[in-house]
């Protein structure tokens, strides 16, 4: 089942044959090599034994895969602390990546989210 997946594709399964709907291969084509195999093996046996001759993307969430092969882990990545609380915290609308943080200490920080140190700190003048 490769990237491009315009049409079913229909692969031998056991006794049984099993059509993969062009839906159900996008699913798969997110996954590394390895989770694609055991995803694709554990749909089937589902399906097999759920006597389905079709796989759909309803079919793999009711077959319920195990959870880790198909999202990624999050990520998370440490950001330079305020002197303060945070108030508050909006992502960019244009830049999913950007996030603004506000503090208690006055401060309002613009962040990358996958870098620590924030790109700009704008902080009210010292009296």
């Amino acid at each position: 089942l490769k990237a491009a997946q315009k049409e079913a594709v229909t692969r031998p399964v056991k006794s049984n044959i099993v059509t993969w709907r062009p839906g159900a291969a996008v699913i798969l084509n997110y996954l590394g090599e390895r989770a694609r195999q055991m995803v694709m093996h554990h749909v089937e046996n589902y399906a097999s034994k759920a006597n389905q001759k079709e796989i759909t993307p309803e079919l793999i969430y009711r077959s319920k895969p195990d959870v880790s092969k198909l999202f990624a882990p999050p990520t998370t990545t440490p950001m330079e602390p305020h002197a303060g609380a945070v108030t508050q915290v909006a992502f960019s609308p244009f830049e999913r990546k950007l996030m603004l943080s506000a503090s208690t200490d006055g401060c309002v920080k613009l962040f990358d989210v996958f870098q620590s140190k924030p790109l700009y700190v704008l902080c009210p003048p010292a009296d």
